[in-house]
């Protein structure tokens, strides 16, 4: 996911500083191995598409875009249910877990979707005072953008019930050792990434569409989350969301989201 340096450097040096990081070794070590993670990503996409470049598939030759014209239906067809006047944001959940299984595969990646609803907001924080350990301002923070404190009444989109069309694709890109986790690359396990990109891509097409502003008459944030807060998804949503939609989210993830290192 293309960044200019003066982003990603301003990215790394604020998630230093939320983990009260000042040495300049350590930012830039940090850099570093974001840069080589994401380089990883690229090359193996790379040798994935060489590979499949070799193959002769009869029933697609144009498995990625296919694919994610299924993720689009599928989530444009739940966005359409959605007549709430409240919502603040959409989150988008896009987690792997061991027991995430199908057939021989394991560790494979779910992807779910959920609209967040100032009302909700605003009765948990009324609910829930801030901890003596936490700032208001951090616990606002939290309370409106965390994905365990949010409401998660979810859509599935990619689950158990579709494994089956999620492995179709991964195979015709041409995507071997699927659910494999290599805990050194912190990549997450193979599929993770091939997946987050094209939902990635899904989330610009609709913010490029304008569909909220459509249909509420103004822009609403897509948030890709994990369950850990992770760059990588955070990295996601400040890709697609190209109206400068998630820069609420963003400003609250620089400050105060933990980014392993």
């Amino acid at each position: 996911m293309k960044k200019t340096d003066n982003n990603l450097d301003e990215l790394i040096r604020a998630i230093a500083a939320a983990d009260g990081v000042t040495d300049e070794k350590e930012i830039a070590l940090r850099k570093a191995r974001f840069i080589q993670e994401e380089e990883e990503f690229v090359n193996r996409q790379r040798q994935i598409r060489a590979k499949a470049k070799t193959k002769t598939n009869h029933e697609d030759n144009k498995p990625s875009k296919n694919f994610e014209e299924y993720l689009y239906k599928k989530i444009i067809n739940a966005f359409d249910q959605w007549d709430e006047k409240d919502i603040y944001s959409i989150s988008f959940l896009v987690y792997s877990n061991g027991s995430h299984t199908y057939k021989k595969f394991s560790n494979l990646t779910i992807f779910d979707i959920s609209c967040n609803l100032e009302s909700y907001y605003n009765k948990e924080v009324n609910r829930l005072p801030a901890p003596s350990f936490m700032s208001l301002e951090a616990h606002l923070g939290e309370q409106r953008w965390n994905y365990a404190m949010l409401e998660q009444d979810t859509v599935e989109i990619i689950n158990k019930d579709n494994f089956n069309i999620l492995i179709d694709w991964y195979q015709k890109e041409g995507i071997e050792n699927i659910g494999y986790e290599d805990y050194d690359n912190n990549l997450g396990p193979v599929g993770y990434r091939e997946l987050l990109h094209a939902i990635t891509n899904v989330t610009k097409r609709i913010q490029e569409e304008d569909y909220f502003f459509k249909k509420f008459n103004r822009r609403i944030p897509i948030i890709i989350q994990d369950l850990e807060s992770t760059h990588a998804p955070i990295s996601a949503t400040q890709e697609a969301n190209i109206h400068d939609e998630a820069s609420e989210f963003l400003d609250y993830a620089k400050k105060y989201l933990y980014f392993p290192s």
